[in-house]
């Protein structure tokens, strides 16, 4: 039972919400010890969560965890650099009271609250109301996923965020015109120009303060604020010093900031506009600087974006030719000029903030054209940090002034990057990768020239499913754009949920399952043992369920899967139980020995019985199952089964994603704990 505040701005969800919270210290007992920030999600509350309000709630907390795995988000990361030491969710919503000092917090949170709820109602029904919320209070809760992976593709996500371009732009806008305004002032205490700093701090601090002074509008803040404060001091500083200053007090205000992307992104966006524009000869005109400006940044932030996102767009200097001017100069003053207007004029202000989201459903709709061209983005494997670092060499040889000696080692620079290639498999390897997918199962097998995906772990919502968030990720940073064969071994959410996200942005020759009423977006095959192929010297064949199997349960009637090798075998089992067990057992006897067994039904008891097992022999035990799941898999039972018979054993909530090769010569590599080779230490380990 934890009493506290509703920290920032709640986000909904479709069957909830989900809010930051701070517990009062004075409110716990005395054996109880909290972090100061904890992060909720209410499944159906009774009443709408606002924040500021003070609320005495019953929680289930578990320490930050989330999936670990090669070219997925770092959701551990994340919640490190929020401050946020605990996750969990309200457990008995019946039991809640909020308490009558609802009214608590910062007034500025409450402001926002207001304004939110405001923005709700004016741009009801509008699909434009996330964007309107993001320029406005730096709420993007509801820009959808469709959304994302449009200003993803176009390379405009910047334009969302309440960040270092809009409050430059604000504070900029602010020092122009009170500098001529006070170009005849009395007061001269100060100059003009010094006012002029000072009214650009004040209006750009006013703007970063409906964003929550967020971790961007931080930075974007001491930027303009040493940039202003030379101008008020009367010092000249060079472009690159105060460039360096604004870093310095950055990370001195935020150490954590430098594990953000966005942090490396925008100091060096604005370094490369620096190099591109000071001390250099010559005038290319206004638009023809700003269109040089955008196809330069593009070209030079591409490494991080690769590195950090595998992905950089081909088409962005297009779209933000486009987009910045118009977002920038034209839809984010009319909507900060609306909420103004909402305090005095009711009904201008919501002329202009529908006439700001007519403007952008405009700038929507040519987005949208942009982004179905095709080769409009460029995806790229996962990349080490020292080819990014040549390549980013590169980029400065590249646009240093004519005349800089050995320009053309640029072109040698970025080679490792453009033709930088996975490690390959040779004939008759196979490389196996059980991902970490909370409670659910999903598995990629690779050979030398072919993929094989097993499940696709869980479907949360319509924005979030394992496909989108783990397994599609994965296979970019491996560099694969076609799956030569899909298995959804059976109906389950937890096995089947990220199919259809994949089928969607992957090629997919063939698809066996053992449900293939279910699948209406792709030509299946139903998955019945005597099925078999070779890639490369590797066997695949499947060798379960039986066609005489109808009358079982969906579990049983998962499809199995058995890959062998030169080097060894592995058993993919799905969810099956007892009784499909005991018929393998019957069927294939000793046929089922494998070195690496995906232990059946994520560790359930109603699986691996002790004469399967006997039968398998595994050398290694391989378990999917979720982080503290309510289900308690893995058994003790089924742990107990396994240590006797000698099998090591990894699962998922404790390792990460779990990576092993089988080779041809060697045999069965030690499996690779994902959690264990790129774990940091604000990473959960066991």
């Amino acid at each position: 039972m934890v009493v506290g505040f509703v920290d920032g701005l709640p986000q909904q969800f479709d069957r909830g919400v989900r809010f930051n919270f701070k517990p009062k210290k004075t409110a716990l007992p005395e054996a109880v010890t909290l972090p100061s920030r904890i992060r909720l999600s209410w499944y159906y509350p009774f009443a709408k969560i606002k924040t500021g309000q003070e609320w005495r709630l019953t929680v289930r907390l578990k320490r930050p965890h989330g999936f670990f795995n090669p070219g997925g988000f770092d959701y551990e990361r994340w919640l490190f650099i929020q401050r946020i030491g605990a996750v969990g969710y309200v457990r008995i919503g019946d039991t809640a009271v909020l308490l009558e000092s609802s009214n608590h917090g910062p007034k500025l949170s409450r402001l926002r609250q207001n304004l939110d709820t405001q923005l709700s109602e004016i741009l009801q029904g509008s699909e434009m109301v996330g964007f309107v919320k993001a320029l406005s209070i730096g709420s993007r809760s509801e820009i959808t996923a469709a959304q994302w992976k449009i200003l993803r593709t176009t390379g405009t996500s910047h334009l969302v965020a309440i960040s270092g371009l809009h409050i430059g732009l604000i504070a900029g806008f602010s020092f122009l015109l009170f500098r001529k305004l006070l170009s005849f002032h009395v007061f001269k205490v100060l100059s003009s120009s010094s006012w002029a700093a000072i009214a650009a701090i004040a209006f750009a601090s006013i703007y970063a303060s409906l964003a929550g002074f967020s971790i961007p509008t931080q930075r974007a803040m001491i930027m303009v604020c040493v940039a202003m404060g030379s101008i008020i001091l009367r010092r000249h500083f060079k472009a690159f010093r105060v460039w360096v200053i604004a870093l310095l007090l950055v990370l001195l205000f935020d150490p954590l900031a430098m594990l953000s992307e966005g942090f490396w992104l925008s100091f060096c966006a604005v370094a490369l506009i620096l190099f591109i524009t000071s001390g250099r000869l010559g005038n290319t005109g206004n638009w023809g600087g700003l269109l040089k400006i955008q196809w330069i940044t593009a070209m030079g932030l591409a490494p991080l974006l690769i590195l950090f996102f595998q992905k950089a767009s081909l088409i962005a200097p297009i779209a933000n030719l486009i987009a910045v001017p118009l977002v920038s100069l034209i839809v984010v003053p009319l909507i900060l000029f609306g909420l103004l207007c909402l305090f005095c004029l009711p009904s201008l202000a919501h002329l202009t903030l529908n006439f700001a989201t007519q403007i952008f459903e405009f700038l929507w709709s040519f987005l949208q054209w942009l982004s179905t061209f095709p080769f409009s983005e460029w995806t790229h494997i996962q990349t080490p940090v020292g080819m990014i670092v040549l390549a980013m060499l590169a980029i400065v040889l590249l646009f240093a002034p004519n005349g800089f000696p050995a320009r053309w080692l640029a072109v040698i620079l970025v080679l490792p990057l453009i033709f930088v290639d996975p490690s390959r498999l040779e004939k008759g390897d196979f490389e196996l990768t059980l991902l970490d997918v909370g409670q659910g199962l999903s598995m990629v097998a690779r050979t030398k020239h072919h993929i094989l995906v097993y499940d696709t772990g869980a479907r949360f919502s319509e924005d979030f499913d394992m496909g989108s968030s783990v397994v599609g990720p994965f296979l970019r940073s491996l560099g694969i754009k076609n799956i030569d064969t899909m298995v959804i071994s059976h109906g389950d959410n937890d096995h089947i949920g990220g199919a259809r996200f994949l089928a969607r942005e992957f090629r997919i020759e063939r698809l066996w399952t053992s449900v293939p009423h279910m699948i209406d977006w792709h030509k299946s095959i139903h998955c019945w043992a005597g099925e078999s192929w070779n890639w490369d010297g590797v066997d695949f064949r499947i060798i379960g369920p039986f066609p005489h199997q109808t009358e079982l349960n969906e579990n049983d009637r998962s499809c199995v899967v058995q890959i062998t090798g030169a080097g060894g075998s592995v058993l993919i089992t799905g969810d099956i139980e007892r009784t499909s067990e005991n018929l393998l057992v019957q069927k294939y006897g000793s046929e089922l020995h494998s070195q690496i067994l995906i232990v059946p039904h994520h560790g359930s008891n109603t699986s691996s019985t002790r004469s399967f097992l006997d039968r398998v022999k595994p050398q290694y035990a391989l378990i999917s199952a979720g982080y503290r799941n309510r289900y308690g898999f893995p058994r003790q039972q089924v742990r107990g089964r396994l240590n006797r018979m000698g099998a090591i054993q990894m699962n998922t909530a404790e390792t990460g994603a779990i990576k092993v090769v089988i080779d041809a010569e060697n045999g069965v590599l030690e499996p690779e704990a994902y959690r264990n080779v790129s774990g940091h230490f604000w990473n959960w380990h066991q």
